[in-house]
Protein backbone atom coordinates (compact mmCIF):
# COMPACT_ATOMS: atom_id res chain seq x y z
CA UNK A 1 0.00 0.00 0.00
CA UNK A 2 2.61 2.60 1.15
CA UNK A 3 4.30 1.55 -2.65
CA UNK A 4 1.24 2.37 -4.21
CA UNK A 5 0.86 5.72 -2.36
CA UNK A 6 4.56 6.52 -3.15
CA UNK A 7 4.03 5.62 -6.77
CA UNK A 8 0.97 7.86 -6.98
CA UNK A 9 2.63 11.03 -5.37
CA UNK A 10 5.43 10.05 -7.88
CA UNK A 11 3.23 10.50 -10.87
CA UNK A 12 1.37 13.38 -9.52
CA UNK A 13 4.41 15.41 -8.94
CA UNK A 14 6.16 14.27 -12.39
CA UNK A 15 2.57 15.40 -14.18
CA UNK A 16 2.33 19.05 -12.29
CA UNK A 17 5.98 19.54 -13.82
CA UNK A 18 5.60 18.15 -17.04
CA UNK A 19 1.86 19.46 -17.52
CA UNK A 20 1.27 22.66 -15.25
CA UNK A 21 -2.35 24.10 -14.77
CA UNK A 22 -1.53 26.93 -17.27
CA UNK A 23 -5.30 28.18 -17.58
CA UNK A 24 -3.91 31.68 -17.88
CA UNK A 25 -1.41 31.39 -19.89
CA UNK A 26 -1.68 33.51 -22.74
CA UNK A 27 0.21 35.52 -25.40
CA UNK A 28 0.65 39.30 -25.18
CA UNK A 29 -1.85 39.90 -28.34
CA UNK A 30 -4.29 37.11 -27.61
CA UNK A 31 -4.21 39.45 -24.07
CA UNK A 32 -4.13 42.99 -25.81
CA UNK A 33 -7.13 41.40 -28.11
CA UNK A 34 -9.53 40.30 -25.08
CA UNK A 35 -8.72 43.49 -23.45
CA UNK A 36 -10.38 45.35 -26.24
CA UNK A 37 -12.63 43.44 -26.73
CA UNK A 38 -13.53 43.61 -23.25
CA UNK A 39 -13.59 47.30 -23.26
CA UNK A 40 -15.07 47.67 -26.49
CA UNK A 41 -18.40 46.05 -24.80
CA UNK A 42 -18.77 48.43 -22.42
CA UNK A 43 -21.49 51.07 -23.17
CA UNK A 44 -21.34 52.94 -19.99
CA UNK A 45 -18.69 53.08 -16.98
CA UNK A 46 -18.41 54.90 -13.85
CA UNK A 47 -16.55 55.11 -10.24
CA UNK A 48 -13.61 56.62 -8.97
CA UNK A 49 -10.36 57.80 -10.48
CA UNK A 50 -6.42 58.72 -9.66
CA UNK A 51 -3.75 60.29 -11.61
CA UNK A 52 -0.70 60.47 -10.37
CA UNK A 53 2.08 62.38 -12.62
CA UNK A 54 5.82 61.58 -13.40
CA UNK A 55 5.97 65.04 -12.09
CA UNK A 56 4.42 63.99 -8.38
CA UNK A 57 1.20 65.98 -8.78
CA UNK A 58 -1.98 63.79 -7.87
CA UNK A 59 -5.39 63.93 -8.73
CA UNK A 60 -8.48 62.34 -7.77
CA UNK A 61 -12.33 61.94 -8.79
CA UNK A 62 -15.70 60.75 -10.46
CA UNK A 63 -15.60 59.97 -13.61
CA UNK A 64 -18.64 58.83 -15.79
CA UNK A 65 -17.96 57.00 -19.22
CA UNK A 66 -20.57 56.45 -21.96
CA UNK A 67 -19.28 54.89 -25.74
CA UNK A 68 -18.55 56.30 -28.17
CA UNK A 69 -16.45 58.89 -27.06
CA UNK A 70 -18.03 60.46 -24.54
CA UNK A 71 -16.84 61.35 -20.76
CA UNK A 72 -17.07 63.82 -18.07
CA UNK A 73 -14.58 64.05 -14.72
CA UNK A 74 -15.15 65.84 -11.65
CA UNK A 75 -12.14 66.62 -9.54
CA UNK A 76 -12.03 66.87 -5.78
CA UNK A 77 -8.39 67.67 -6.01
CA UNK A 78 -7.76 69.70 -7.52
CA UNK A 79 -11.39 70.54 -6.33
CA UNK A 80 -13.64 72.05 -8.92
CA UNK A 81 -11.87 71.22 -12.08
CA UNK A 82 -13.60 69.22 -14.54
CA UNK A 83 -12.75 67.81 -18.09
CA UNK A 84 -15.52 67.02 -20.45
CA UNK A 85 -16.49 65.25 -23.75
CA UNK A 86 -19.63 65.27 -25.30
CA UNK A 87 -17.78 62.92 -28.73
CA UNK A 88 -17.46 66.18 -30.41
CA UNK A 89 -16.51 69.38 -27.98
CA UNK A 90 -13.75 69.08 -25.39
CA UNK A 91 -14.34 70.93 -22.16
CA UNK A 92 -11.32 71.76 -19.74
CA UNK A 93 -12.44 74.06 -17.16
CA UNK A 94 -9.84 75.42 -13.98
CA UNK A 95 -11.75 76.84 -11.35
CA UNK A 96 -8.61 78.16 -9.94
CA UNK A 97 -7.56 80.51 -12.93
CA UNK A 98 -11.46 80.79 -14.45
CA UNK A 99 -10.04 79.64 -17.82
CA UNK A 100 -12.51 76.80 -19.41
CA UNK A 101 -10.39 75.94 -22.86
CA UNK A 102 -13.01 74.37 -25.83
CA UNK A 103 -11.77 72.11 -28.15
CA UNK A 104 -13.67 70.99 -31.25
CA UNK A 105 -12.66 67.14 -31.84
CA UNK A 106 -12.57 65.28 -35.09
CA UNK A 107 -15.30 63.02 -35.42
CA UNK A 108 -14.67 59.94 -33.93
CA UNK A 109 -11.40 60.66 -32.74
CA UNK A 110 -12.21 59.67 -29.07
CA UNK A 111 -15.01 57.11 -30.58
CA UNK A 112 -12.77 53.77 -29.38
CA UNK A 113 -11.70 55.02 -25.85
CA UNK A 114 -8.56 53.49 -24.38
CA UNK A 115 -8.70 50.28 -26.63
CA UNK A 116 -8.31 52.48 -30.06
CA UNK A 117 -4.87 54.09 -28.45
CA UNK A 118 -3.33 50.32 -28.75
CA UNK A 119 -2.92 49.99 -31.96
CA UNK A 120 0.97 49.61 -33.16
CA UNK A 121 2.54 48.07 -29.72
CA UNK A 122 4.31 45.12 -29.19
CA UNK A 123 2.52 43.47 -25.93
CA UNK A 124 3.54 41.17 -23.35
CA UNK A 125 1.50 39.39 -20.71
CA UNK A 126 1.32 37.92 -17.50
CA UNK A 127 -0.89 36.92 -14.47
CA UNK A 128 -0.69 37.62 -11.11
CA UNK A 129 -3.41 36.16 -9.06
CA UNK A 130 -6.67 36.70 -10.48
CA UNK A 131 -5.24 39.70 -12.39
CA UNK A 132 -3.47 40.05 -15.95
CA UNK A 133 -0.35 42.49 -16.67
CA UNK A 134 -0.16 43.41 -20.27
CA UNK A 135 3.33 45.39 -21.04
CA UNK A 136 3.04 47.54 -24.40
CA UNK A 137 5.66 48.44 -26.23
CA UNK A 138 6.38 51.00 -29.19
CA UNK A 139 8.08 53.28 -31.07
CA UNK A 140 7.61 56.40 -32.53
CA UNK A 141 4.55 57.20 -30.22
CA UNK A 142 3.80 59.78 -27.63
CA UNK A 143 3.86 57.27 -25.26
CA UNK A 144 6.59 54.48 -25.81
CA UNK A 145 5.64 52.14 -22.73
CA UNK A 146 1.98 51.56 -21.62
CA UNK A 147 1.43 49.05 -18.73
CA UNK A 148 -2.36 47.63 -18.45
CA UNK A 149 -3.49 46.02 -15.12
CA UNK A 150 -6.86 44.15 -15.85
CA UNK A 151 -8.71 41.62 -13.55
CA UNK A 152 -9.59 38.21 -14.79
CA UNK A 153 -12.36 39.42 -17.03
CA UNK A 154 -10.30 42.09 -18.87
CA UNK A 155 -11.85 44.98 -16.76
CA UNK A 156 -9.12 48.11 -16.17
CA UNK A 157 -7.77 48.44 -13.21
CA UNK A 158 -4.68 50.53 -13.98
CA UNK A 159 -2.67 51.92 -16.58
CA UNK A 160 0.12 54.00 -16.86
CA UNK A 161 1.13 55.66 -20.11
CA UNK A 162 5.02 56.90 -20.50
CA UNK A 163 7.44 58.56 -22.78
CA UNK A 164 10.85 57.43 -23.61
CA UNK A 165 11.87 59.95 -20.96
CA UNK A 166 10.06 59.09 -18.22
CA UNK A 167 7.45 61.35 -18.60
CA UNK A 168 3.54 60.48 -18.18
CA UNK A 169 0.95 59.47 -15.42
CA UNK A 170 -0.56 56.23 -13.95
CA UNK A 171 -4.25 56.17 -14.21
CA UNK A 172 -6.32 53.88 -11.41
CA UNK A 173 -10.08 53.03 -11.32
CA UNK A 174 -12.05 51.97 -8.26
CA UNK A 175 -15.81 51.65 -6.93
CA UNK A 176 -16.16 50.70 -11.22
CA UNK A 177 -19.70 50.20 -12.10
CA UNK A 178 -20.11 48.66 -15.89
CA UNK A 179 -23.32 50.03 -17.81
CA UNK A 180 -24.82 51.91 -14.71
CA UNK A 181 -27.54 53.43 -17.51
CA UNK A 182 -26.78 56.98 -18.27
CA UNK A 183 -27.72 59.39 -20.81
CA UNK A 184 -26.16 61.39 -23.60
CA UNK A 185 -27.04 64.93 -21.48
CA UNK A 186 -24.41 64.03 -18.94
CA UNK A 187 -21.62 65.14 -21.09
CA UNK A 188 -22.67 68.52 -21.74
CA UNK A 189 -20.66 70.82 -19.95
CA UNK A 190 -22.35 74.48 -19.07
CA UNK A 191 -19.34 77.16 -19.00
CA UNK A 192 -19.96 79.67 -16.34
CA UNK A 193 -20.47 82.66 -17.59
CA UNK A 194 -17.55 84.40 -14.95
CA UNK A 195 -14.90 81.83 -17.11
CA UNK A 196 -12.44 83.31 -19.82
CA UNK A 197 -12.96 80.80 -23.09
CA UNK A 198 -9.94 79.93 -24.91
CA UNK A 199 -10.98 78.20 -28.12
CA UNK A 200 -9.18 75.25 -29.90
CA UNK A 201 -6.23 75.47 -27.34
CA UNK A 202 -4.61 72.11 -29.10
CA UNK A 203 -4.69 73.91 -32.15
CA UNK A 204 -1.85 76.64 -31.14
CA UNK A 205 1.42 76.09 -32.40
Amino acid sequence: MKKILIKMLFVTVLAAALFPVSGKAISGDEALQAFRGRMSSIGSLEGTLTMKYSSGSLQTGQFKFMSPGKFIIKFTNPSGKVICSNGRKLWVYDPSSAICGIQELIPGSLSGGIAGMLHGYMAIASSSGSDYTIKLKGTGKGYSNINILADRNFMLKKVSFFSERGEGLEVTLSNVRANPGLHAGLFEFNVPTSCLIVKDPLNVR
